[in-house]
């Protein structure tokens, strides 16, 4: 395989891991040793390269249990990168690894596997190459959780390919996958008395343990075999190991005694031959089975694990987050209450010190009404316009009558007395249509509070003429049919 995509990683791993991938199929053990000096960890993206690498390593050395673990972690690592090459060439690991210990069912599931994503890339030929596998396959063997999909894999494939004789031929040979099986009656069932550290110092020095299993094997049973292969594996001895694995499997031999009675001479004669057990060894593989099924269970249940912490630590981030979020809103609402407190007492401020200000300046007016309605009747009591003699009479006079003359003036009472008395002077305007200013005028002295002195001075009228002029307006008034006629009444006493 060609690792070019790790130029990310550091170049003494990048040369680490091309010297392993050179090395697998000729020398697993050496290429094990390197890929297990390397730190995955710090590969990044180009991690599942690792994992397939050290996962090929150990399948050519026969290590199924710690080969399943790395393809596992290259699959899941590629699935979530979304590298279909790395993915598939994993899961091809993990049918070799199904295939080896003789769990088909297993195998046809990673196959399974593999036709999904040779459909999803319309790869009808990985198809074909993954299915065929399934072709030849003794009774015992069949796969039978899983032949419905095998068979629904061919017909897709049946259907879609360019050869179309290879995919009907395929079809027709899977087309009854998964009928019912004929159990093997082929077993091997070692004896007692094994010694498992006598035969690994054996095969650790070469001595003459092939012929212990060619010849003499009665102790070798599958599950010994596998002890042995074990703990090679576990002192590093990955070249001997596999040397075991391969010769067991292929020479294993039993023995077979049999008693024939000699009738001629009244004895039993013991005649002792070896026979080589199914090449295949099922039972053997098997015992491998176990050990797969626990590195895969023991995967899945690590990255519950994993997951059920990424859940627990995502709740405690949620549950920091909503703790911030509610302090922050608290102290946003207690802001917003400050701030609206402090502008309602600004507020209240503000209108205290408006109403002390109108309150001032109704005082300054009053005094102002007040000085006026007493300077003018003091100058009508006191003199006469006809007899006006001194410079200070004169002056009095004529600011009276500039005050009078000035058009705020009445202007400033109206708006007094519609602000004090409900509108009086505005309603007045619109109940009694036709009204004359000159009478509005009155109305608004006589409102006010002057004296007829005083409104004799303002108006410029004599005494006479404002009693005539004021009885006249509440008859008038009274006359009419104004809604506020008592409210204007009132004003004309």
């Amino acid at each position: 395989m060609i690792i070019g995509s790790c130029a990310g990683s550091s170049d003494r791993d990048f040369g680490r891991m091309s010297m392993a991938d050179s090395l697998i199929d000729a020398r697993p053990d050496s290429a094990i040793i390197i890929i297990n000096n390397i730190d995955i960890d710090r590969l990044g993206p180009h991690k599942a390269h690792a994992y397939l690498l050290k996962g090929r390593a150990n399948l050519n050395l026969n290590n199924y249990p710690d080969a399943m673990e790395s393809f596992l972690h290259a699959e899941k690592i590629a699935d979530k990168d979304g590298n279909d090459s790395i993915l598939i060439l994993s899961r091809f690991g993990m049918m070799a690894i199904s295939d080896s210990v003789n769990d088909i069912n297993e195998k046809a599931r990673y196959a399974l596997k593999l036709c999904e994503i040779y459909e999803r890339h319309k790869d009808y030929d990985g198809m074909y190459d993954v299915l065929v596998k399934f072709k030849r396959l003794f009774f015992e063997d069949q796969p039978y959780a899983y032949a419905e999909e095998l068979v629904n894999y061919a017909r897709i494939l049946c259907e879609n390919d360019t050869n179309k004789s290879r995919g009907e031929n395929l079809y027709d040979n899977l087309a009854f996958l998964g009928s019912p099986d004929v159990t093997s009656w082929r077993y091997i069932d070692g004896l007692k008395g094994f010694n498992a550290q006598m035969l690994i110092n054996k095969i650790e020095n070469d001595d003459g343990w092939k012929d212990d299993i060619a010849n003499d094997s009665s102790d070798i049973s599958p599950a010994n075999a596998h002890l042995v292969a074990t703990r090679l594996w576990a002192d590093g001895y990955y070249a001997m190991a596999d040397s075991f694995i391969r010769y067991y499997k292929n020479h294993y031999a039993e023995k077979v005694i049999a008693r024939i009675p000699d009738r001629r001479a009244g004895r039993i004669h013991t005649r002792v031959t070896m026979r080589l057990i199914d090449s295949r060894k099922p039972e053997f593989r098997k015992t491998f089975q176990d050990d797969v099924k626990m590195v895969v269970t023991r995967f899945h249940y690590e990255e519950g694990v994993i997951k059920e912490q990424t859940i627990r630590h995502q709740r405690i981030v949620i549950i920091m987050a909503s703790v911030i979020i509610t302090v922050i809103i608290i102290a946003i609402i207690m802001y917003l209450r400050l701030a609206r407190m402090r502008r309602q007492r600004q507020e209240d401020n503000n209108m205290r010190v408006a109403s002390e200000l109108r309150a001032s300046l109704t005082s300054l007016e009053n005094l102002h009404l007040t000085t006026l309605s007493r300077l003018c009747e003091t100058y009508y009591e006191s003199t006469s316009k006809d007899s006006v003699k001194t410079r200070v009479a004169r002056d009095t006079l004529k600011a009276i009558e500039e005050i009078a003359a000035s058009p705020d003036f009445y202007s400033m009472l109206e708006s007094r007395l519609n602000t004090e008395d409900g509108n009086a002077v505005s309603l007045l305007r619109a109940e009694i249509p036709g009204i004359k200013e000159q009478d509005v005028r009155l109305y608004l002295c006589n409102a006010s509070g002057f004296s007829i002195p005083t409104m004799c001075m303002l108006l410029n009228e004599r005494r006479e003429v404002i009693y005539n002029r004021r009885l006249r307006l509440r008859t008038r008034i009274q006359e009419s049919d104004a809604e506020h006629r008592d409210m204007f009444l009132n004003h004309l006493r």
